[in-house]
């Protein structure tokens, strides 16, 4: 079946159809609680579904191998269903912990549209809190994946000298509604349950971030200019197939591929450079460019080597393939030796053999080096003050946040008071901090484990 550019009124239809579809799935949603079973869920929804006067897109569906039609209008999934659960053949009770998939389809006038989300049954876990979290930054940071290579196309049109006639080319208005219509939702539901999310998301993370320089990682305008050709051993060895492919900006026709790699690759480097903070993983995407460009170039400039050379370039090219996998190993070796100042692992390695289930686990403000203890760890851990990067949430946080009492933070003077108080508790802190406390404080402490940057200390027994 041939997929057809949709007219203004059928574009109208569809956005109807969804808004309907998002209606009966938020209130299915509300409906999820422990004790609550599948089959009452997909009975809610076919009653919505019927009042709507729209048809299910699921029941009796039946594809092309398929040994009988689906049997319901609601898909239920729980834990590790991954996708898809039948929620009216089996008994299907929701348990206190569970997270749960519903995945629903509707027929509004002939078009189709089909939504799903992932849902908490009553309090769960951290493992599921990070799983549901997680997913949903990843899918949200898909926005920033927009801007970048819209540099790219920008400076690639500024070149050739062609905006009106690539632009033109360019099914702007159909793609900005498929971009908005798997995007904007999850923006919406995000905000809806978060609202601190978009400032924190846009405004801070892609905003602030990018302009302040009271961050970690200052670096000067040119960091990315030296850093780039260290990411690019081997290659920068061989400059020539780089020379070459940027040699198309003098070509009449103002290249096509190479030219497009450059900017790519150029725009990323010039995009993070005009941030105040800088880390090398940021550029990182611009690698896989370069070398496409000198694979590229290597394969098509016929006038890249001199003669003496040209039979032993294929060669050569394999050689330093497989110079490269061979190196890989003792430089990932390295890197996890030297890189032991700049990771909480080992940190988190000392800690969970003596880590006991209520034990209560702290960072001592600026969270933003230590965000993999967490993960390390796998134990919920607190935050103490507000003075690093979570002073740009709103202010009704702290009120949200201490309804759950592993998932909060505390003031400076509430932590003080507990290690005054000789109460059990693990903190990991930077050493310029710990040293700047109350040395009276400090006596209370027990240092567990420490490198050139951070200590983790537990209170005196």
């Amino acid at each position: 079946m041939a997929i057809t550019i949709k007219t203004q009124k059928e574009i109208a239809l569809l956005r109807d159809g969804g808004r309907r579809l998002a209606k009966i799935l938020r209130e299915v949603e509300a409906a999820v609680r422990p004790g609550r079973t599948a089959a009452e869920l997909n009975a809610l929804a076919e009653r919505m579904l019927k009042d709507s006067g729209d048809v299910s897109a699921f029941l009796n569906y039946k594809p092309y191998g398929a040994k009988r039609p689906y049997p319901a209008v609601l898909c239920v999934s729980v834990n590790d269903e991954v996708v898809h659960g039948i929620p009216n053949e089996s008994e299907k009770i929701l348990k206190e912990g569970d997270i749960v998939s519903l995945d629903m389809g509707l027929i509004h006038k002939g078009f189709y549209t089909d939504m799903a989300v992932t849902v908490p049954v009553g309090a769960i876990d951290a493992k599921a809190v990070k799983l549901l979290n997680v997913t949903k930054e990843a899918l949200a940071k898909g926005i920033a994946a927009i801007a970048i290579p819209g540099v790219a196309v920008i400076l690639f049109m500024a070149v050739r000298r062609q905006f009106f006639k690539i632009l033109s080319e360019m099914d702007l208005a159909a793609g900005a509604l498929v971009f908005s219509a798997i995007v904007l939702p999850w923006f919406i539901q995000i905000s809806l349950k978060k609202p601190e999310f978009i400032k924190v998301f846009f405004f801070h993370e892609h905003w602030t971030r990018f302009i302040s320089s009271e961050f970690e990682h200052q670096e000067p305008w040119y960091y990315y200019f030296a850093a780039t050709p260290i990411l690019l051993v081997p290659w920068v060895l061989f400059p020539a197939p780089l020379v070459r492919g940027f040699s198309v900006l003098k070509e009449k026709n103002r290249g096509g591929a190479p030219l497009f790699l450059w900017m790519s690759g150029l725009g990323l480097i010039v995009f993070f450079s005009l941030s105040r903070a800088k880390l090398p993983t940021y550029i990182l995407p611009s690698v896989p460019l370069f070398c496409t460009l000198f694979g590229y170039t290597w394969a098509h400039a016929e006038d890249l080597f001199s003669k003496k050379w040209a039979a032993k370039a294929e060669r050569l090219f394999y050689a330093m393939i497989l110079a490269m996998v061979v190196v890989s190993f003792p430089v990932a070796f390295l890197i996890d030796k030297f890189n032991k100042n700049y990771t909480t692992k080992p940190f988190a390695e000392t800690l969970r053999p003596r880590l006991k289930a209520d034990d209560p686990v702290f960072i001592y403000d600026h969270p933003g080096p230590f965000y993999d203890f967490r993960f390390y760890l796998d134990h919920p851990v607190r935050l103490i003050g507000l003075e690093g990067e979570f002073r740009y949430l709103d202010e009704d946080l702290n009120a949200r946040l201490a309804k759950d009492e592993k998932e909060s933070w505390i003031t400076r003077e509430e932590f003080y008071e507990m290690l005054k108080q000789g109460k059990k508790l693990y903190c990991l802190i930077r050493k310029s901090d710990f040293s700047e406390m109350d040395p009276e404080i400090r006596k209370r402490t027990l240092v567990l484990n420490q490198d050139e940057r951070k200590i983790l200390f537990q209170t005196k027994p």
